[in-house]
């Protein structure tokens, strides 16, 4: 079996204005992409478009986002992500998604007292 997802015509008008928009922020501010193998922390803060219905599911969120930075070439491979956060927030007219990433160390460890990565969320707050 394929392990392609298939992807609705909207998540690909996503990836493509993900694309383009870093294409825009990378020139304007003089950004670089990740070199190839950094490891990266990940933190999505999703703000669902005010509306009448179901939101969208957070993991659909989350792995068309992913593929959308990886298709805007910000890393190399979504296998550089080690340690992903999402966080649902309150709702506003249009929708938004911020989206925070990280080089990290290898073995990051996850406190079980306190739920926190120890090398990541004393920079993501």
């Amino acid at each position: 079996m394929n392990n392609r997802l298939i992807k609705t015509a909207e998540a690909r008008e996503y990836i493509g204005k993900v694309v383009l928009h870093w294409q825009d922020v990378k020139k304007e501010q003089k950004l670089k992409p990740f070199p190839v193998g950094t490891e990266l922390a990940v933190a999505i803060s999703a703000h669902y478009p005010k509306r009448r219905g179901p939101d969208a599911d957070l993991d659909n969120l989350q792995k068309v986002l992913i593929d959308s930075l990886e298709t805007a070439q910000i890393f190399d491979n979504d296998q550089c992500i080690r340690h992903i956060q999402i966080t649902r927030e309150s709702g506003v007219p249009q929708g938004m998604v911020r989206v925070y990433l990280r080089p990290v160390k290898s073995g990051l460890h996850l406190d079980k007292s306190t739920y926190k990565v120890l090398g990541v969320h004393e920079h993501f707050g």
